[in-house]
């Protein structure tokens, strides 16, 4: 009644593949043709991706807002690709997306450290977690709500948030590449009791701690 089947291995993308992933993201709203300039810069961005779909669609995100020659440049140019692993086990591409956010986005996605490990999660949820936090900028012309999703919205186009591939309805993951980061960012101002607890060293840091689950 059981088998096995045949082994599917899962290989990195072709430098065109890639190219393609990125620029279907970042050329999004404009021409490829329009931007000869942007596509050369991109084309080297992309080889950095090392063929990786994930650091290729958050960068793409990244980049798909800025029109800039230099900014392009800024981006290929970063340090944070030179961090060896052992400064960093976090992709450079998605230190990167996390550097460029703005700080109102990267306190957000901070908090979002709290999230277990493949959790499905309605838009919903995470943005009345912000507006009870105070992390929500009140603007006068629009309500508090409508700023959050606002905020849910821009990360999942930067793909720090995914739509869930096995729940029904509109439910949402966090990769967990991305999760890592999350917690990474967020140092010891977030804790999972479920892991970090595990480490010894995790419990003369619960003072630092702002935010659990």
């Amino acid at each position: 009644m059981m088998a096995t089947v045949e082994l599917h291995d899962v290989e990195i993308l072709s430098d065109e593949d890639c190219w393609s992933l990125f620029a279907q993201h970042a050329f999004e709203n404009g021409s490829i043709d329009a931007n000869p300039n942007l596509v050369s810069i991109g084309k080297k961005i992309v080889e950095k991706c090392k063929g990786l779909p994930l650091a290729a669609k958050t960068l793409s995100g990244l980049l798909r807002c800025k029109k800039r020659d230099e900014e392009w440049v800024d981006v290929l140019c970063s340090k944070i690709w030179d961090l060896s692993h052992e400064e960093s086990d976090i992709l450079p591409a998605l230190r990167l997306s996390y550097h460029h956010l703005p700080s109102h986005l990267k306190q957000c996605f901070a908090y979002c450290s709290i999230i277990p490990n493949d959790y499905e999660f309605e838009e919903e949820e995470i943005v009345l977690l912000w507006m009870a936090e105070g992390f929500i900028l009140q603007k006068r012309e629009k309500q508090m709500e409508d700023v959050a999703g606002e905020y849910f919205r821009e990360l999942l186009s930067r793909s720090f948030f995914q739509p869930s591939s096995t729940a029904k309805g509109s439910k949402f993951v966090m990769h967990d590449l991305i999760n890592d980061l999350a917690q990474v960012v967020a140092r010891d101002t977030c804790f999972r009791l479920d892991d970090k607890l595990k480490d010894q060293e995790q419990y003369r840091n619960l003072k630092k701690a702002r935010h659990s689950s």
